[in-house]
């Protein structure tokens, strides 16, 4: 069984991923001195799901009709709430822009209240047709019929963040307190765990070395199943993105708009600042490329 940890234990962490940058900023924020970081790519990772120009952040808990997993969803809220408002890692990179959530049959209307739990006392007010969605933007912007939509809006609270960005203030930040980066195709990428005496000692990387530890913490997204048996209890799924560049004008008009998020459709949110593209996302359960031989 690992022993307690000390401020002065070592901490490997594998992945230098949206995960693997937070935690190792919240330890090292915490008193932890001796953590690294291994991964085969420089930050940001080319294939880290944070590496992209813009989240959605609804500030909505989720937790269904389950009380713990409600308490602890409430939890985690509250300190990114705190963390996008108020920490100056992050707060640069956080557009509170408003929030549409909105959905087109019985059922997913169903879902969307159920799920997201848009209530008039956390700032949302109702949205029922077309003219009251189009009331939202500029004039110009929505030009569709949204026949049978409703949904909710939140002007205020919610957004989007720049996750690349943030993903960046993060490892930078990391480095400031102390914390060691291992990046490269070799010297990076971590192969297989160490087991001994039933438990985890550590790691080893592509180049043959054994990286030995105290605790090891695995933030390796969806490589992460490629080291540890997780039981088919992953998926990691990828979904289809377009990026459309806007003319100076359509950037303009497109400035500082609210999320538009349909759940059986996709979403929508303004133009990035430094390319001038429009992210769009069609909402569909997304594709998963499978290994024939371990069917993983």
């Amino acid at each position: 069984m690992s022993a307690p940890l000390t401020h002065s234990s070592s901490i490997l962490i594998v992945g230098a991923g949206t995960w693997g940058c937070s935690t190792a900023l919240h330890l090292a924020r915490r008193g932890y001195t001796n953590i690294t970081v291994l991964d085969p790519y420089h930050v940001p990772s080319p294939i880290s799901a944070g590496n992209d120009v813009n989240k959605i952040v609804e500030l909505s808990a989720f937790g269904g009709d389950d009380p713990q997993a409600r308490s602890l969803s409430d939890m985690c809220l509250k300190a990114a709430v705190d963390g996008w408002l108020h920490d100056p890692v992050f707060k640069p990179y956080f557009h509170d822009t408003g929030y549409i959530v909105a959905a087109s049959s019985l059922e997913a209307r169903k879902h969307l209240i159920e799920r997201e739990r848009p209530r008039e006392e956390d700032g949302y007010r109702p949205l029922v047709g077309k003219e009251a969605f189009q009331a939202t933007m500029p004039r110009g912007v929505l030009t569709g019929d949204f026949t049978d939509w409703e949904g909710f809006y939140k002007p205020k609270g919610a957004g989007w963040v720049h996750a690349r960005k943030s993903m960046e203030s993060a490892a930078s930040e990391a480095r400031r307190l102390g914390v060691i980066f291992i990046t490269g195709e070799e010297q990076g990428r971590v192969v297989s765990l160490i087991y001994e005496d039933g438990d985890i000692k550590g790691v080893k990387t592509a180049d043959g070395n054994e990286h030995r530890a105290d605790r090891t913490l695995l933030c390796a997204g969806a490589n992460a199943d490629g080291l540890f048996d997780f039981k088919d209890q992953l998926r990691p799924t990828a979904w289809t993105l377009a990026h459309i560049r806007m003319t100076e004008d359509e950037v303009k008009l497109y400035k500082d708009l609210p999320v538009l998020f349909n759940v059986e459709r996709g979403f929508f949110m303004e133009p990035d600042e430094d390319n001038h593209e429009l992210k769009i996302c069609d909402e569909h359960p997304g594709y998963c490329n499978w290994d024939a031989e371990s069917q993983k």
